[in-house]
């Protein structure tokens, strides 16, 4: 559709659409429920640039082990440890430190839970108007973390990405 391999596409009426916040913002343009566009909020940009390394060295060597087509042909599995692995990854380094990255993402967990304003559906947000662009930043990385044996969200950090 666009002429290189890129992921997500949405092609409406003819038109391509990449960019996971564009497909994003076109859907929330034309559905029935408006979704607010992401507000830039800096503790949210800061969270998520606080547990990059810390989420990575956690769902990297997990998400590879998930029964998915992605990952099922063991060539696409050894390109993409080779991917990360070039850029000075370790698959087995972070396996050993499985312990102290969880530790170090549970405590993440309770700045997150100190960062969700409101409440949508009865579910936490992190704006006090309900879901937005925000939530559709946060929550797939969220949920990527569910792969890992013994993360432990918190409650609310819990029922958000639940």
């Amino acid at each position: 559709l666009t002429g290189s391999k890129v992921c997500p596409v949405l092609c409406v009426e003819g038109k391509v659409i990449t960019e996971s916040s564009n497909i994003c913002s076109f859907a929330a343009s034309t559905g029935p429920k408006p979704v607010s566009h992401a507000t830039g909020r800096s503790d949210v940009a800061n969270w998520l640039d606080g547990v990059k390394a810390t989420r990575q060295a956690l769902e990297r060597p997990r998400l590879l082990r998930m029964p998915v087509p992605d990952f099922a042909d063991p060539r696409d599995v050894a390109y993409s440890r080779w991917t990360h692995e070039k850029r000075g990854f370790s698959f087995e380094d972070a396996e050993a430190r499985t312990p102290e990255l969880l530790e170090t993402m549970a405590a993440s967990f309770g700045t997150l839970e100190a960062m969700l304003e409101g409440e949508d559906a009865a579910a936490p947000c992190l704006n006090a108007w309900g879901l937005g662009m925000d939530d559709a930043i946060v929550l797939p990385i969220l949920r990527s973390l569910t792969v890992v044996d013994g993360i432990q969200f918190g409650p609310r950090v819990s029922a958000y990405v639940e």
